[in-house]
């Protein structure tokens, strides 16, 4: 088994409202594939503890022959155990994410799939979905990626339709959960924007998350209003002199 690093980008909606706290706890998280293209790449929902998803299609059934099908690649997702509690801005893991990557034709190969992902802090869901994208590289000539022998294969993750994470509202503040990166721990995960998966083999890594406040907009002091105000007032009172 070898640990490669990526990152996980996130998904926006509407503010849920939470009520103040004295901890956030995160007592849940479910995660299901959605949306494979192409079509033919098998989802398998029905553990929520593991979601696999797998291709290519002929050869998938359920996805439980990932690591022993010689045709068959394919992602797993294993939740964390819940409940606990994140500190704010502080690195938690969400779970752990694999790609069996075995050597299949590019045309049969996954090119995207939807991760409809949800986590439960003090008793509000919020939810998100994550589009991931997959690279399947040629196996010979020049590799894109830092590779074994063949080449590697690279996955991304980006938020579906371009938004941004979901806020919420805890103690009073607004914050949302981003994506924080991959690896074996916050340091690796930190510096690593892709998942690169070395041919024939498990990639495994930790995926982690972080709770960030939500930026707010500078608004004018009323003083700087008020001045800003008799500043075009002037501007115009001089205009008309000219004119005059």
């Amino acid at each position: 088994m070898q640990p490669i690093t990526r990152l996980f980008a996130a998904a926006l909606a509407v503010a849920v409202p939470v009520a103040g706290a004295s901890a956030q706890t995160i007592s849940s998280i479910t995660a299901q594939w959605a949306n494979a293209v192409p079509a033919t790449a098998t989802m398998n929902n029905t553990n929520p503890d593991e979601i696999r998803a797998c291709w290519p299609g002929a050869n998938s059934a359920d996805c439980m022959d990932l690591g022993t099908h010689q045709d068959l690649s394919g992602y797993i997702f294993q939740r964390a155990m819940v409940p606990f509690e994140p500190g704010i801005g502080t690195p938690f893991i969400l779970g752990t994410f694999t790609h069996w990557n075995i050597g299949i034709p590019r045309t049969q190969a996954l090119t995207s799939i939807d991760l409809l992902f949800s986590f439960t802090i003090e008793g509000v869901d919020v939810n998100d979905t994550w589009t991931v994208s997959h690279e399947e590289t040629p196996n010979s000539g020049t590799c894109a990626y830092p590779s074994d022998t063949p080449c590697a294969d690279r996955v991304s993750f980006a938020i579906a339709g371009g938004g941004a994470p979901t806020p919420f509202m805890y103690d009073g503040k607004q914050y949302i959960m981003t994506i924080f990166g991959f690896g074996e721990d916050a340091g690796e995960a930190e510096l690593n924007p892709e998942f690169i998966t070395q041919e024939g083999e498990e990639n495994t890594t930790y995926l982690w998350a972080q709770i960030r406040t939500v930026p707010t907009e500078t608004v004018p002091e009323p003083a700087t209003m008020t001045l800003l105000a008799t500043g075009l007032a002037g501007m115009a009172a001089a205009r008309r002199r000219r004119k005059s």
